[in-house]
């Protein structure tokens, strides 16, 4: 069995290499309902078949910077943190998280955030990182907001979340003033 890098470790948990193992494992906690229903098509099944492309697309790409996260101390995977689309013209990027419904409220996607915050920052040399969450996800927002994240923007009636049908889509960023 392979062996997880560790990328950038804090308190709590670190980021280390998504594996190939993990994706049964990622195909699992991503099928859960209440782990989908806030993301941008809550309505996906995923298939190991297309996790494993998947797996096979971020281990090349530049575009993207894909961490496992994991709690210290432990190799099981907790959730999944990115950096989408990397421009590095115009140094910015856009962070997406996943948290396994077991670690929810345990300051895990807090702490991830901050920890893809360091590598944007310190080791792309990004100037500003941006994200969306569903107006409900209020611990999403929490998450991105204790991070120094500000609210930008809305995009009305964006999104449908189960539950609470078309609901708005904020935008949130966070410029590199002070990041070391």
């Amino acid at each position: 069995m392979a062996s997880r890098s560790i990328i950038m470790s804090g308190n709590l948990i670190s980021l280390g290499t998504v594996l190939r193992s993990d994706l049964e494992d990622i195909t699992a906690y991503m099928n859960e309902r209440d782990v989908r229903t806030f993301l941008r098509d809550p309505a996906r099944i995923f298939y190991i078949e297309n996790e494993e492309e998947w797996y096979n697309r971020i281990r090349n790409s530049e575009e993207s910077k894909f961490f496992a996260i994991v709690e210290n101390g432990r190799e099981a995977l907790s959730g999944l943190i990115s950096l989408h689309s990397v421009d590095y013209r115009n140094g910015n990027a856009y962070v997406a998280y996943s948290i396994k419904k077991e670690f929810w409220n345990r300051g895990f996607a807090t702490e991830a955030v901050s920890l893809a915050i360091g590598y944007a920052f310190r080791y792309l040399n990004l100037r500003k990182l941006h994200s969306t969450v569903m107006e409900p996800n209020i611990a999403s927002k929490r998450a991105l907001e204790k991070n120094g994240f500000v609210e930008s923007g809305r995009f009305r009636k964006n999104g449908y979340v189960p539950g609470y049908g078309f609901v708005d889509e904020i935008y949130l960023e966070l410029m590199n003033e002070g990041h070391a």
